[in-house]
């Protein structure tokens, strides 16, 4: 796939979403590029499903922190620091997939 259509689409997901404008925006590039309109919209479909997976997690995360700690240790400076660590890493993509819990606690 075309590298400007690959930074275009990166873009629009890096909010969590993709609205409808975005994707309309990214087909109307793709088309132009000759790219598979087809193919293209399954990588986007991909990625919302992704995107999913990943809401489910964190999901699933708080619930289990919710019985696991108490609320004072929730909100214990190093648990916030934590968090604010893990926000940024979020925030500039410096993450990897987890499969696995040996890949969640590598």
């Amino acid at each position: 796939m075309n590298q400007e259509l690959e930074k275009l689409i990166e873009i629009a997901f890096a909010d969590g979403e993709l609205s409808e404008r975005e994707k309309e925006i990214i087909l109307r590039k793709a088309e132009n590029l000759g790219e598979d309109i087809d193919e293209v919209e399954l990588i986007l479909e991909g990625k919302i499903q992704q995107l999913a997976k990943v809401v489910d997690a964190n999901k699933e995360i708080q619930e289990f922190l919710s019985t696991a700690l108490s609320p004072n240790e929730l909100y214990r400076e190093k648990f916030l620091n934590g968090l604010k660590e893990s926000d940024e890493d979020i925030r500039t993509n410096n993450v990897k997939e987890v499969r696995t819990f040996d890949d969640f606690i590598s």
